[in-house]
């Protein structure tokens, strides 16, 4: 993973980072731009995980990283963007 931080004014930083990507696209990338598809199942693939794994009690569970952040992402998202016509 990479990851660079842009001074911004003010005090303000915007970090950026950026991670290798195993996921198969689902559309074209055109002119170095994901479809609003790929973003979207990369988001969600994040949150829940691809890789099944066992938990301390035995159950098999997705291993994504489980964060609010990716929940709360997508939720706005969601209701405020185009993921709509996705679902």
């Amino acid at each position: 993973m990479k990851v660079y931080y842009l001074g911004l004014k003010r005090q303000c930083v915007l970090k950026i980072d950026f991670v290798q990507d195993f996921e198969k696209n689902i559309k074209r990338i055109k002119n170095g731009i994901h479809s609003l598809e790929d973003i979207y199942c990369k988001k969600i693939f994040a949150g829940i995980g691809t890789v099944k794994k066992m938990d301390t009690t035995g159950r098999i569970i997705h291993a994504g990283r489980h964060s609010v952040k990716d929940l709360s992402l997508l939720f706005i998202r969601t209701s405020h963007g185009p993921v709509r016509i996705f679902l």
